[in-house]
């Protein structure tokens, strides 16, 4: 009988160990981290889970574990990521989970009813945060592959504008540091979600089958062409049906149809490679009103550029997945030239989180700003030091002396807890009269927008204090697509962030008085945004702002050049004026200081000096020195409103809700017309566009180049047997200027291939006249400049280039090109690029 049992028993183990595997086999799963597989480090990176269901009805749970960073390493605790998804027999679904990125490393899937199955995220692609990553959406897998591994174009200061570059004798490439990643993936693996793109730079389409995505996909890529991305479109035989899709309406060409041309040699002299001369299919039809053309005439674009919102999309009159393009060696220059025609911006809401530098102790500064609740402030020190100096009197000279006056010394043992009971009592009625019992919802975000834009991207930062210890519930509402957990104390529990349909951050755990910060990701619709235009009369920044947001303004500003102007508030509207005079000197924001005792800052205070001016050294809780800060130099706008736009709120109950909201408006800055001056250095746009052989740009002191004081903190550009195209421009009217004065400065190491420095001391070098070469606009040449050598500091050089007739050195449009080369065998590095302009606007 024993034996029996054991059988019975032994065949229902066996039976159930292999049931569990036959029902976890019904639901067969394949996940791929990034779009294509490939993602960025520090960006959110999507997860694409395709679920197929070959068993019974089920619910599918999704989650990715995510550690919280600390101030010195890794928190025990994790943010889980996780969605839904309810899986039908016979059915097949695709889930997208947006996760920060940076440690990825399992994901969990769990049916109702059975445990969790664990899988390593083995498609993780991951490239540095340095490179530019193109994602090609459709058409050819192997489209673009070339550019892989090729360096990168880097700007070396200031916005970069889109300015055609004449012919050039040498091979037009990128300028290092990091280098282009491009990464394909179908139309039918597109994410669901703007906040998917946040890794790339810029998509590409392969082709024009757009009807092949779903159509939340196409939104999403079209949302986040708004906000800020960069899209490039196909045209030739593609180009109608492109037009024809949700896209068309923001193509800077207006499609007709499609032509046959003799051949493309408009791209010969753009980029100074020939091409195959051959009929070809362009598309027909003329240039929108707002676009430019970088190719071509407006009649006939071969490149045109339109900005979308934030964003910029440029189409090509062309197919270039198609000869004679596909196979044409000037194909890479084309393509770096146009990535620095529409370059990507870092503001405000996109910087990436840098994982590494929070483990240090730096943690973003609307976090900091979001977690300030008065409540939650320490009391004075002067109070807990009179509140300890009483207990200690009272429990015991006090004690001792009035027991013993009553002779009854005997009673200390019920006179000794009860003092102790009520300084306990009293302890804790301060506290909470300080503190208070009251939920607070502290609603922070910062909105960077262009001028005319009626939607913009959204950092938003919540901080939540809590009088008590218990879980919370916030609620994620339209437009809300990433949280992530800002807190670097230890709280209690893990936090779940859910998505889907009804997105939310559950299972918050707070101990009493305490305050803990998320940051989310959003899309604000602001009416018909900010319109204006700034303009400088060689004095003074002006704007004219008219507020279209349909938003109350309570305090507005512009800054620039170091300077700010008066605050004014801006109704629904309501046009206003600023005026901002540039300043070389601080700004001092007047009560904008806190101590203990004092006036409590509000939370737009806090906001303007720690997010927009960046004073790293206010202390919100412990006081500090007066809040002097300086601006950045790039004029904006900038805007308070105190709104509820950040669609976060808590589940249950009736907090008490602060909301601010700052709109950081970039408007187009331009010279006055009809006017003479001398133009600042913060109004000139630097960007290197061409280059050939080793070039690569970072710190000066990282490039060698050693010294101290100014140069040491300087952009340099470091070339070795090549050389490299700077281009300078200047805002003006389409009417344009003329240069009256061009002072060219720099400081110049050079060095031989060993290491050694070339520079003899104390003589300088003699300037070598193929060092430095301007481009001569009237001659349409570059010209020699001979720069002349200043001072010698040790092995560097300061040297200048001061052309004899300025004026010909200056496009119409404000646009200056020097050309740097290192002579053969050598290492030259440059730094101090400086470029002082004095002109007449027409």
């Amino acid at each position: 009988m024993q034996r029996v049992l054991l059988l019975a028993l032994s065949g229902l183990l066996i039976f159930a160990g292999f049931t569990v595997p036959a029902e976890a086999q019904a639901l067969q799963w394949e996940t791929e981290v990034g779009v294509g597989g490939v993602y960025k480090r520090g960006a959110w990176a999507p997860v694409c889970v395709d679920l197929t269901n070959r068993g019974p009805s089920t619910t599918a749970e999704l989650t990715i574990p995510i550690p919280v960073l600390r101030q010195y390493g890794e928190s025990r605790r994790v943010t889980r990521y996780t969605i839904q998804a309810e899986m039908p027999q016979n059915s097949v679904k695709r889930q997208f989970l947006y996760v920060p990125s940076g440690t990825l490393d399992k994901i969990l899937l769990k049916q109702r009813g059975t445990r969790a199955i664990k899988r390593d995220l083995e498609t993780l692609n991951e490239v540095s945060e340095q490179d530019l990553l193109l994602h090609v959406v459709g058409g050819d897998g192997a489209l673009l592959k070339f550019l892989t591994g090729t360096p990168k174009q880097m700007g070396i200061g200031g916005p970069q504008w889109a300015a055609p570059l004449p012919p050039s004798p040498g091979r037009s490439g990128p300028v290092s540091e990091g280098e282009l990643t491009v990464a394909h993936t179908p139309w039918h693996r597109m994410p669901d979600a703007w906040l998917g793109w946040d890794s790339s730079d810029a998509v590409i389409l392969g082709n024009g089958a757009l009807a092949e995505a779903r159509e939340a996909a196409v939104a999403a890529l079209i949302d986040w062409l708004r906000i800020g991305g960069t899209v490039f479109v196909p045209g030739g035989a593609r180009a109608p049906l492109v037009a024809s899709s949700p896209l068309g309406r923001y193509l800077p060409i207006q499609v007709s149809g499609t032509r046959t041309v003799p051949n493309l040699q408009e791209l010969t002299h753009w980029i100074g490679k020939p091409i195959t001369e051959q009929p070809c299919l362009i598309a027909a039809g003329n240039a929108t009103r707002d676009a430019t053309v970088l190719c071509g005439t407006r009649e006939e674009p071969l490149v045109a550029l339109r900005r979308v919102g934030a964003g910029h999309i440029v189409m090509t009159g062309f197919d270039y997945a198609a000869q004679p393009v596909k196979q044409w060696e000037g194909q890479a220059g084309m393509w770096t030239r146009m990535l620095a025609a529409a370059p990507c911006r870092t503001a405000l809401t996109t910087v990436q989180t840098d994982t590494a530098s929070r483990r240090y102790g730096y943690s973003e500064a609307g976090a900091t700003v979001a977690a300030y609740v008065p409540e939650a402030r320490l009391p004075s020190i002067w109070l807990m030091v009179g509140f300890l100096i009483a207990y200690i009197v009272a429990l015991v000279p006090v004690n001792y002396i009035v027991l013993n006056k009553f002779d009854r010394r005997e009673l200390a043992w019920l006179t000794t807890p009860l003092i102790v009971l009520v300084f306990t009592l009293a302890a804790y009625g301060t506290g909470y009269s300080i503190r208070g019992g009251k939920v607070v919802l502290n609603r922070l975000s910062v909105i960077e927008v262009m001028a005319g834009s009626d939607v913009a991207r959204g950092r938003g930062y919540v901080g939540l204090f809590s009088p008590a210890r218990r879980l919370y519930d916030l609620d994620l509402g339209d437009g809300v697509v990433g949280a992530r957990d800002c807190d670097d104390s230890d709280m209690p529990g893990n936090v779940t962030v859910l998505g889907g349909p009804e997105p939310k951050i559950s299972k918050i755990g707070m101990n009493m008085w305490t305050t803990r910060t998320f940051s989310v990701e959003f899309t604000a619709s602001i009416g018909k945004g900010l319109d204006g235009t700034v303009e400088y009369d060689g004095k003074e920044l002006s704007a004219k702002v008219t507020n279209n947001t349909g938003l109350p303004l309570t305090r507005c500003f512009l800054r620039g050049g170091s300077g700010q102007s008066k605050e004014r508030a801006l109704k629904p509207g309501e046009t206003g004026s600023f005026t901002c005079t540039p300043m070389t000197t601080a700004v001092t924001r007047p009560g904008a200081t806190w101590s203990p005792g004092g006036s409590q800052p509000t939370l737009s205070d806090m906001a303007v000096d720690r997010v927009i001016f960046g004073q790293s050294s206010y202390r919100p809780y412990y006081g500090g020195p007066p809040a002097t800060t300086t601006p950045s130099r790039w004029p904006s706008l900038v805007a308070v409103c105190e709104e509820p736009l950040l669609p976060v709120k808590l589940r249950k109950g009736r907090p008490r809700i602060v909301d601010c909201n700052l709109l950081v408006a970039r408007f187009p800055v331009l010279l006055k017309r009809g006017a003479r001056m001398a133009v600042p250095q913060y109004l000139i746009s630097r960007a290197i566009i061409e280059s050939e052989g080793d070039v690569t740009t970072g710190d000066a002191r990282s490039l060698g180049f050693g010294g101290s004081g100014r140069s040491s903190s300087q952009e340099a550009i470091k070339i070795a047997d090549g050389s490299a195209v700077l281009q300078w421009r200047v805002p003006l009217h389409a009417a344009g200027g003329k240069a009256s004065d061009i002072n060219i400065r720099y400081q110049l190491k050079a060095t031989d291939p060993g290491g050694s420095v070339m520079v003899p001391t104390p003589q300088p070098v003699p300037a070598d006249p193929s060092e430095a070469c301007l481009y001569n606009v009237a001659q349409g040449q570059w010209v020699p400049v001979g720069p002349t050598a200043l001072t010698l500091s040790g092995a560097i050089e300061h040297r200048r280039i001061h052309p004899p007739a300025p004026w010909e050195f200056m496009s119409r449009d404000g646009q200056i090109l020097l050309k740097l080369t290192a002579p053969e065998g050598t290492e030259a590095t440059f730094s101090g690029l400086e470029c002082k302009l004095e002109l007449k606007t027409y």
